[in-house]
């Protein structure tokens, strides 16, 4: 999905209506479904235009979007931006250099726009959905030669032993998006039932 500027990107309304439209039909590739998370042997030995193209879907995206919307925010002085990224921008995974580095160009543009937005009213942050029960991972799951074992792997490796669920994500988000959060900006949730935390290893044995 090409998320770069379009010749009616100045006008606002227009803009907003078309990327709407655009998230909702294309809304499994924006989310990165199926594309970026092929591994490669080398990260460097990427095609280009693949990287510019999961660039583009999952970072680019963001950045328009936010462009579409800020000067209504401006305007009324006042305003909430939820963007969405993953673990995997702070947890590196090999071969996936370009779909890590997107995800971690979300979380630092969300901390500037946080700064940036401040002075006129408005709170950026985002969440870090983590392995959530979704097509995107059930497509994974099926590209492994033993599913079953690859799932129960999986949950093995995260502290709360199961998937994540879509509305857990949004429950996330719904509170940043809230009063409930009013004096939070520039902060990223992970809701990834606790990879991210560390390592369980006993080093007193």
């Amino acid at each position: 999905m090409d998320m770069g500027p379009t010749k009616d990107t100045p006008n606002r309304p227009k803009t907003n209506n078309r990327l709407w439209k655009t998230f909702a039909k294309n809304f499994s590739e924006a989310c990165g479904l199926r594309y970026g998370l092929e591994k490669t042997l080398c990260s460097i030995a990427m095609d280009e235009s693949k990287w510019d193209q999961l660039f583009s879907t999952n970072t680019k995206s963001v950045y328009w979007t936010t462009r579409a919307v800020w000067p209504t925010m401006e305007k009324q002085r006042s305003g909430v931006i939820v963007n969405t990224a993953s673990v995997i921008a702070f947890k590196g995974v090999s071969g996936m250099a370009a779909y890590c580095a997107s995800k971690a160009a979300v979380v630092m543009l969300t901390k500037v726009l946080a700064i940036e937005g401040a002075p006129i009213g408005l709170r950026v942050n985002c969440v870090c959905p983590g392995f959530i029960d979704t097509p995107m991972t059930d497509w994974v799951g099926s590209q492994q030669p033993d599913s079953e074992a690859w799932l129960i792997d999986m949950h093995e490796n995260i502290p709360l032993n199961r998937s994540g669920r879509p509305e857990e994500v949004a429950r996330a988000s719904l509170f940043l998006s809230s009063d409930e959060s009013s004096y939070v900006t520039g902060e990223t949730i992970m809701v990834d039932g606790g990879v991210t935390t560390g390592f369980d290893v006993d080093f007193t044995g």
